[in-house]
């Protein structure tokens, strides 16, 4: 009788077990189809109720921590993707996501410290190097920015972003030669790319080349790049 009765209970307790997980997964994957559409209050809600059945779910914690980004509430972002690490502490994609919070509440040596890790954990991973070196565009580290983006090139040698923001750092450091030839090379790779010919041109009429500065200006306005306009009754007319 003992023993039929010790099987009927670690019979239910699986059964209970297992649903409760299968309810966790459900409440995960109704989160990210929440997040998908934009309905990022929703989305909340389901990701908490999914931590809440299991409190050591890493995965809920990181995409809830994507999701309070989403609403502005970084502090808590920051706490979730917190929980992530403490749960899994070789995912990069937590690194680099709890760093872009810190950018965002303009912990600048926090985030690069995150994106440090972040880098240790996936260094082929182009994204993260882009990342830090904006941060420390931030922070006016210009050849420090440069490495990185170079480093993320060298990773990545399509990468359009990241030309383009070494050539915004050559240009801050006034390599305006170095500074043309990577809004050049990204223009190779994506010809729509309006901000870089309007950036490109802005270089160009710096050295005196106000013709070919003032095509490049015009071509960005042609492309719907508001701001190029500007500059192009500002330095062509």
């Amino acid at each position: 009788m003992t023993t039929r009765v010790f099987c009927l209970l670690i019979t239910l307790l699986f059964f209970v077990n297992g649903q409760s997980q299968t309810t966790c997964e459900e409440y995960y994957s109704r989160g990210n189809a929440k997040f998908k559409i934009q309905d990022y209050q929703s989305a909340l809600l389901e990701f908490d109720k999914a931590i809440k059945i299991n409190p050591r779910y890493a995965s809920a914690f990181c995409n809830r921590g994507n999701t309070k980004c989403k609403l502005g509430d970084f502090k808590g972002a920051i706490a979730d993707y917190s929980k992530t690490i403490e749960f899994t502490p070789a995912y990069g994609v937590a690194y680099n996501n709890r760093a872009n919070a810190k950018d965002s509440l303009q912990d600048y040596l926090g985030a690069i410290a995150d994106y440090n890790k972040a880098i240790q954990y996936a260094p082929f991973y182009a994204d993260y190097y882009n990342s830090r070196g904006l941060t420390k565009l931030l922070i006016n580290d210009s050849k420090g920015a440069i490495a990185d983006f170079t480093k993320a090139i060298d990773v990545n040698p399509v990468f359009v972003a990241a030309y383009y923001n070494r050539g915004s750092a050559k240009s801050a450091i006034s390599d305006n030669k170095g500074a043309i030839a990577d809004y050049s090379k990204a223009i190779d790779i994506n010809s729509y790319y309006a901000v870089a010919y309007k950036n490109r041109g802005v270089v160009k009429i710096t050295m005196g080349d106000i013709d070919n500065g003032c095509k490049d200006l015009s071509k960005s306005s042609d492309l719907g790049f508001d701001e190029a306009y500007e500059d192009f009754k500002r330095y062509c007319n």
